[in-house]
């Protein structure tokens, strides 16, 4: 029977042209039978060149060479159980089908490449085991927060939860929980508390997340820096400048965004020097917030009439609208010139940008004449 059963099923994997008819008459209770041509199709993907037994030791970079071996083999597996339909159809009578040589050969040799699947398989998995380890020796280890840390973010939580303004004690619960998951031990847990404090938009978090910010992760301190502009509390503006020059561009991105929305005039210089920042999107970024709101700042024309030498165009296109919004004038420039044409074009915009027009002559009085 089991023999009987393992010819159906090897036979319901090849439904092959003109093989449709000897459906009819198979075990409708084979498992691929039932699963049909498409699963076995997807089984074959996974079917890999025989492998000698004894393999020795492959390296984790060889695993791309057994993988494309694998693809290579996909056809010819294929091809090996339309061969099977098409010896089976031949037969009228199931059984005759079933003790043909043919067949019995064919489904050896399928017998043969499922042994070895297993071996392959379990190669593969020695082979990721090695990847993951190798990938653990390199990987730096997340920081962790020292009990002196961990004491002192928990002193400002005490702070907040007695001196803190929250509508009702199970939003101060709710916040003290999550401001402790701040020191946990693990980096995601710790990126998540923040996000939700950001959420929870209390100020009393503040001083909390300044502290946290020091263990010095940049996924952590990123998460904070975009929570403290959502608390939007002025008394985070000393970290905010301190990290606008950090090695992060996203935490450099928070930190631009918030001086412009809290101390804009305050901060000009740093925002001015964030036009050479080494990543175009935070030059495009400080172009833009120059232009929203420095009408009337004498530092910043120059400035971005500076920027429109940039190297990236899209830096020159955000230098260029800013510059109109500034200086409401009626300015031309060729933000896709290069070379020469680029350095005249800003020496001629220097010219009418910064040239203030003569005022208009004055009339002399008419002499007055009373008449006798």
């Amino acid at each position: 029977m089991e023999q009987r059963n393992k010819v159906l099923e090897t036979i319901a994997k090849g439904l092959n042209v003109g093989g449709s008819a000897l459906v009819t008459g198979y075990d409708v209770g084979s498992v691929l039978f039932q699963k049909g041509f498409e699963s076995l199709k997807s089984a074959a993907v996974q079917v890999p060149v025989v492998v000698k037994s004894g393999i020795e030791a492959i390296k984790p970079k060889e695993k791309r060479v057994l993988e494309r071996e694998i693809r290579n083999y996909q056809n010819k597996i294929e091809g090996l159980y339309y061969k099977i339909g098409e010896v089976s159809v031949k037969h009228k009578n199931i059984v005759r089908a079933q003790n043909s040589e043919e067949v019995k050969n064919l489904i050896s040799l399928v017998t043969e490449h499922e042994m070895e699947i297993e071996k392959i398989r379990e190669r593969i998995t020695e082979i990721e085991k090695v990847e993951k380890e190798e990938l653990l020796k390199v990987m730096p280890k997340p920081p962790q927060f020292n009990e002196e840390m961990k004491a002192s973010i928990l002193s400002l939580i005490d702070n907040a939860e007695k001196d803190g303004s929250f509508e009702s004690d199970t939003e101060k619960n709710n916040f003290i929980k999550t401001a402790r998951r701040l020191i946990s031990d693990e980096p995601v847990v710790r990126v998540l508390a923040a996000m939700e404090l950001g959420r929870i938009r209390n100020r009393a978090a503040t001083s909390i997340l300044t502290e946290a910010e020091k263990l010095n992760d940049p996924d952590f301190t990123a998460e904070i820096m975009y929570s403290l502009t959502a608390i939007n509390d002025p008394s985070a503006l000393p970290l905010f400048r301190e990290k606008i020059a950090d090695r992060d561009i996203r935490i450099r991105l928070y930190s631009l965004l918030a001086l412009y929305e809290f101390d804009f005039t305050g901060s000009i210089p740093l925002i001015i020097d964030a036009l050479k920042d080494s990543h175009s999107h935070i030059r495009i970024a400080a172009a833009t917030l120059l232009g929203w709101k420095g009408a009337k700042e004498k530092e910043i024309p120059p400035a971005l009439i500076n920027a429109l030498e940039d190297s990236e165009v899209r830096v020159r296109m955000a230098a260029f609208d800013a510059l109109k919004l500034v200086t409401d004038k009626d300015i031309e420039f060729d933000v896709y010139a290069s070379g020469e044409a680029i350095s005249e074009g800003v020496k001629a915009l220097k010219e009418s940008v910064e040239t203030k027009p003569k005022a208009a002559p004055r009339r002399k009085p008419k002499a007055m004449h009373r008449k006798l």
